[in-house]
């Protein structure tokens, strides 16, 4: 196996050797010469021919060689007109039908082969010849020319060397018609291409095979790069990459000229995108015709090109600035109307509402996009317009925090987050199920701040496919987050603005409390009604919801309950009397002598019942201060709830 792979090695290395020297050889007869000598010094032959054949038993030597030391012929190349029926010329019979079939003819040894007629024997031997190939080639079905191979001594011609003949004639005859059929194309290219080289715009032509056989310079200055002509690996264009108009690339073999070389039908004005080798795209028009021999053969087409990569980027430029001048005033025009209906007092989901229609209608669909609201308190987010209820129903109530969902992440750290796609992100896996019921990708959240710095809500980006944020991307989400910025500014400028009336009402309120308890004291007839006077001033100043006024006993050390508001009748006889131990917030208040604020009585009551008699009475926070004497006396303590 190891010495077929080693022939088969060595076969192919030959016959590519063989090509480039058939190929840097523009002459037909030094063509058939060099091929000859070549396969003679590959097998090992004493001569060898090629042959032209322009009747039976007459062929001309169109290129021979001899080995120096071969017996016979010395020094005899037998070129041109030299038609002494050497080789195939003499084989008659059944041998010269093979070669008129086109098979080729095997002699090992001439003096003991009986398909030799003796004239012809004698002929061969005195030309030194014992073995003989003769490999026809026919041209319309008749025999052509011949590659013949002479051997001064007996041998067996093997397959192989049979089937590499066979090429090396192939390939001889091949490149020598190449050859002069170039010459004539020549004469006549160097005529056209004086004037296609004057020409402004790019030309290039190709063979049938779609090889390139001619360009001008503005076809190279275009392409960046000047290609090999008749190239089998530059086929269809010189350009180092194609691409379609939308950007799709292209390949040569699917590209507009081997269309035209396929169909053979003109195309006119086709816009084609050339890559040079550095990387620069120039967009070009191109105009394509076949061409055709003068048999109505197609024999190849020209391609006249133009750069209008100026003009498009031109043209680009004046519609994308159209289309933003557009967007800007749709957008201007929503801002607008927006901002009225803040003003007018329309709620937060109409005029967020607002802008979220005119950014979908901007991207024509292709978006959708919800705000969300902080509630600061609980720290979470809620939608307020934008997605649909059920939706909402889903999502409101959102943790903000950098473990939350990608809208609460963005709340929390003040940044965008970007889920070009749900389905890779890891942090989505346990809501991807939602992505999934409402249809969408791509998810992007940015934070709403105001111009203060107060983070106050978030703004979503959904999309049915992946997709990354383009810079117009970031430019819309800009301008709803800013014009949503203020809306909610404004509304919670005026939500303050209606609580400090609110307050200042109350305080109203409380001074007239004040007065009236200062003149009932000035004129009191009644204790009691003087204690519930006080202690329903107290509930007004402090804003609590229930308020208690309590007396020391200083016989019993406790302090006894004298009027309180907002008590439960079970919890105000609980609290009838108070011990003055320091687990109560009126006892902490008597020992420290100051007043004590306890925000939350349940984890430090241990009392079940003195629990369930805040609970009946709605109680959980407590404010106790002590009654004092102008010496410093404690006389009671007054409580807020």
């Amino acid at each position: 196996m190891e010495g077929r792979l080693r022939m088969k090695e060595g076969r192919q290395a030959f016959l590519l050797r063989l090509s480039d020297a058939l190929a840097a050889i523009p002459d037909a007869a030094e063509i058939q010469e060099t091929a000859a000598r070549l396969l003679a010094e590959r097998l090992g032959a004493d001569r060898a021919a090629y042959r032209e054949v322009a009747a039976p038993n007459d062929a001309r030597n169109a290129g021979t060689h001899a080995r120096p030391d071969a017996p016979g012929r010395q020094g005899d190349d037998r070129r041109g007109d030299d038609r002494q029926g050497d080789g195939g010329a003499r084989l008659a019979g059944r041998m010269g039908e093979r070669l008129r079939q086109g098979k080729p003819v095997a002699l090992a040894d001439i003096a003991q082969d009986p398909r030799i007629g003796a004239e012809a024997r004698r002929a061969f031997l005195a030309a030194g010849t014992r073995a003989l190939l003769v490999v026809p080639l026919l041209r319309h079905g008749r025999e052509a020319a011949n590659l013949v191979l002479e051997h001064g001594a007996p041998r067996d011609w093997t397959p192989a060397e049979v089937k590499l003949a066979a090429e090396v004639a192939e390939r001889a005859r091949a490149a020598a018609e190449r050859a002069g059929a170039q010459i004539i194309l020549r004469q006549s290219e160097q005529r056209v291409s004086k004037l296609l080289s004057l020409m402004p715009a790019a030309v290039y032509t190709c063979d049938a095979e779609g090889r390139l056989t001619f360009f001008n310079r503005r076809a190279a200055e275009l392409w960046g790069r000047a290609p090999r002509l008749d190239d089998a690996g530059e086929r269809f264009c010189g350009s180092f990459r194609l691409w379609t108009a939308d950007g799709a690339p292209l390949r040569p073999e699917d590209s507009p000229m081997a269309e035209a070389l396929r169909d053979g039908r003109s195309a006119r004005n086709l816009e084609i995108v050339l890559e040079q080798p550095g990387g620069a795209r120039l967009v070009t028009h191109a105009s394509i015709d076949p061409l055709y021999d003068d048999e109505g053969r197609l024999a190849g087409a020209i391609n006249v090109f133009v750069d209008v990569t100026e003009r498009k980027q031109a043209e680009a430029a004046l519609q994308a600035s159209e289309e933003t001048r557009r967007r800007n005033q749709n957008w201007l025009a929503a801002q607008k109307e927006a901002f009225r209906a803040a003003m007018d007092g329309a709620a937060l989901d109409v005029s967020l509402g607002i802008l979220v229609a005119a950014a979908v209608e901007q991207e024509k669909g292709a978006l959708r996009c919800a705000f969300y609201l902080a509630d600061l308190e609980s720290a979470t987010l809620h939608h307020v317009v934008g997605m649909t209820d059920a939706y909402a129903e889903r999502v409101n109530g959102f943790e903000v925090s950098p473990e939350s969902l990608a809208c609460g992440l963005a709340y929390a750290s003040g940044q965008p987050v970007i889920t070009p796609d749900v389905t890779r992100e890891p942090r989505w896996r346990p809501w991807i199920w939602l992505a999934r019921d409402f249809g969408y990708r791509a998810c992007w959240f940015f934070p709403v701040e105001t111009a203060s710095g107060q983070l106050v809500g978030a703004l979503a980006m959904y999309f049915a496919e992946p997709r990354e944020p383009t810079a117009r991307d970031r430019e819309l989400a800009a301008a709803l987050t800013q014009t949503a910025a203020i809306i909610i500014s404004r509304m919670y400028a005026e939500a303050a603005l209606r609580g400090n009336e609110a307050q200042l009402a109350e305080d109203l309120q409380a001074m007239e409390e004040l007065h009236a308890v200062v003149r009932d004291l000035v004129g009191a007839k009644s204790p009691q009604a003087l204690y519930d006077r006080i202690v329903q001033a107290a509930a007004v100043l402090m804003r609590s919801d229930a308020a208690s006024i309590q007396v020391l006993d200083h016989e019993h050390g406790q302090l006894k309950l004298l009027a309180h508001r907002g008590f439960h009748p079970e919890s105000a006889r609980f609290w009838e009397w108070v011990g003055m131990d320091g687990a109560s917030s009126c006892g902490r208040a008597y020992h420290s002598g100051d007043r004590v604020v306890m925000a939350d009585l349940e984890p430090l009551i241990d009392d079940p019942a003195e629990v369930g008699a805040c609970r009946r009475s709605g109680l959980r926070a407590v404010q106790s201060t002590p009654l004092r004497t102008h010496r410093g006396t404690v006389l009671g303590m007054l409580s807020t709830h």
